[in-house]
């Protein structure tokens, strides 16, 4: 009321006036998204969306918000928090956050499960463009199951799987398919989305061509992980967090052949179920985290029996 009142005092126009006033009633949202929030999860970006925010008003919002500090309490005002504000700002206007609306934009008018999209690994919508991963859902909603394997962005390989049910070392006949192939795999977004099913993304080497892979992945019914001989070894195995909702481990090691095969099977043997996960390569080092369902022993046993796996 104050702003504008005193805004149109001095001729200031109603749009104007209108733009201020949102500035003011939010001028700490963009505070809490960076300082309190995690700004990689769909639901940051859900929220501030649901404010009206804008990419004029996001910019304006992100300058106000540091010129606030500095003027009310110069000392809180750092480096660090500088680069989680610049963070947040360069994520809410990248790619793949609005890859993340134009999909759920897309999906809901089909009336998709709304829990589905917060579900999948902000990562995608990174690499997959908006129209090929709103593809790909239209599909397994329609009950399409299996493989399919496209290319990103960047030319990169990906290779997809859908199936309802998850079932107890899944993850791992399906490692051991791609890499029987002859593919490397280089990154994988693995889900287990409630009342959905199993949607997992591999992104792959391989020099054979893509259309070859799709038959060939079609060409067989996922069968029972084989247990081989591995001799994969990891730097380290360390449980990283622990909730009620789930516990998280990471598996580091130098890149080597079979290494994703290994960490699924010791997760399967020790009885892990695995609700997601995240693999990345980078150079020659490999960081494997998976989500797991809690369970009945400690995370001190569970790593015994990971180890001695």
């Amino acid at each position: 009321k104050w702003v504008a009142e005193d805004l149109r005092a001095f001729g200031v126009s109603a749009n104007v006036i209108k733009e201020v006033q949102w500035m003011v009633k939010n001028h700490l949202e963009l505070s809490l998204a960076s300082f309190r929030k995690n700004p990689q999860d769909p639901k940051t970006w859900e929220h501030l969306q649901s404010l009206g925010l804008t990419e004029a008003r996001l910019l304006r919002l992100a300058v106000f918000t540091a010129v606030d500090i500095r003027a009310t309490n110069p000392e809180a005002w750092n480096d660090w928090k500088a680069k989680l504000l610049a963070n947040l700002v360069q994520k809410v206007r990248s790619g793949g956050t609005q890859t993340f609306f134009q999909v759920k934009k897309s999906l809901k008018k089909r009336g998709l499960q709304e829990d589905l999209w917060t579900r999948i690994d902000p990562q995608l919508f990174d690499v997959i463009p908006a129209a090929v991963l709103t593809k790909d859902l239209q599909m397994v909603l329609q009950k399409k199951l299996g493989w399919k394997v496209y290319r990103d962005r960047q030319n990169k390989i990906w290779i997809r799987y859908f199936q309802h049910q998850d079932q107890a070392g899944l993850l791992s006949q399906l490692v051991e398919k791609i890499t029987g192939l002859g593919c490397s795999i280089q990154h994988a977004l693995i889900h287990t989305v409630p009342n959905f099913g199993v949607y997992d993304w591999f992104q792959i080497q391989s020099n054979r061509d893509i259309s070859r892979l799709q038959l060939w992945l079609g060409a067989k019914e996922v069968g029972p992980a084989t247990r081989t001989k591995n001799k994969a070894e990891f730097m380290s195995i360390k449980m990283i967090s622990q909730s009620p909702e789930e516990w998280i481990l990471s598996f580091r090691g130098v890149d080597q052949k079979g290494l994703l095969l290994a960490a699924t099977q010791k997760l399967k043997l020790a009885g892990a179920d695995i609700l997601s996960a995240r693999v990345h390569t980078w150079g020659r080092q490999v960081e494997d985290l998976f989500h797991i369902a809690p369970m009945k022993i400690t995370p001190e046993e569970l790593l015994t029996r990971i180890r001695g796996a």
